[in-house]
């Protein structure tokens, strides 16, 4: 048989996997598009490129991986027979599973009771002795979009009509310091005037870093 036709045989046996799987993990991420708000703009990146580069890895699995491997891998017509630790105990369970039905039976039940155990993980967190506050029961996984992130800062905005004198926006800030510097409780403070402060995750997804003009400032 010609390495051609070889190729064509070894695609065509991991296609309907390969398939199923892009579609699976694009179905999955297109659906975020449904998500709105703060989280929506979020995910949007992922929701436009994971599909994208799914679609297009298997482009390359179907059409430029078996001709690479047709190109460049080497070929020789010589027969091994040494297996390695690994495939004799593959080979050794898999005669066992093809001899007797019953173990193929205990097989398949094992992998759904173990596929039952891991979807119902998640709900596990929600058994709390101390109450839904508090923190997780042993072997938990809490569930959330994103990490918390409690930071001890806060930012104020300074937006200002159009065309507003750069010197009437640093007054603003300056007497927005004023009262900053009476609070107790306020250890330091820093003020950025016609320029956006430093962009952290939320600035981010509100698009602060555009904020940059005369009539704009922060203060954090």
């Amino acid at each position: 048989m010609a390495l051609s036709q070889v190729a064509v045989l070894a695609t065509g046996e991991i296609g309907d996997p390969t398939t199923l799987a892009t579609i699976t993990v694009v179905t999955v991420f297109l659906s975020l598009i449904m998500v709105t708000g703060m989280l929506g703009q979020y995910f949007y990146p992922m929701t436009f490129n994971v599909p994208v580069a799914m679609v297009a890895s298997l482009f390359i699995a179907y059409c430029i991986t078996p001709w690479a491997a047709r190109r460049f891998l080497p070929t020789t017509n010589q027969h091994t027979s040494k297996s390695s630790l690994l495939q004799t105990v593959y080979r050794f369970l898999f005669n066992l599973l093809l001899r007797y039905r019953s173990l193929r039976y205990l097989f398949f039940w094992l992998v759904i009771i173990l596929i039952g155990l891991s979807l119902l993980q998640p709900a596990w967190q929600f058994i709390r002795p101390q109450g839904h506050r508090y923190a997780t029961s042993p072997k938990g996984v809490p569930l959330a979009f994103l990490p918390k992130d409690n930071k001890n800062t806060f930012l104020i905005t300074f937006h200002h009509p159009e065309a507003t004198p750069l010197e009437v926006t640093d007054r603003s800030v300056r007497l927005i310091e004023l009262e900053l510097a009476k609070n107790p409780y306020i250890l330091n403070y820093q003020s950025f005037v016609g320029i956006s402060s430093v962009v952290d995750f939320n600035g981010q997804l509100r698009g602060s870093s555009g904020r940059v003009g005369t009539q704009f400032a922060e203060t954090k």
